[in-house]
């Protein structure tokens, strides 16, 4: 389950990042820049609900607690990544 899970978002965050740096032109951009496209139960709001679901199942906030250092560490991770995302939009827009 757990691996579906992974896939199905990564598939989905695939396709957004893709879409956002415009890697292909003509009708592929356009098809893949689609809200639809990436943005939808299967590919977004599955993998958190069933996430949730397992956390609840298994039980696992009372079971882990995570430290400081791993808070500190996957917030500067989200924030690099929105920063890669901002600065590669900026130098690397097609108009």
């Amino acid at each position: 389950m757990l691996a579906l899970i992974v896939l199905l978002f990564s598939i989905g965050y695939a396709l957004q990042t893709i879409g956002n740096l415009h890697y292909f032109g003509g009708q592929k951009d356009k098809l893949i820049n689609l809200y639809p496209s990436y943005r939808n139960f299967l590919l977004v709001c599955f993998p958190f609900l069933t996430i949730g679901y397992l956390i609840n199942k298994l039980n696992l906030d009372m079971r882990y607690r995570p430290s400081l250092i791993t808070v500190i560490a996957l917030t500067g991770l989200v924030i690099s990544e929105s920063f890669f995302q901002f600065y590669h939009d900026q130098f690397y827009r097609k108009y």
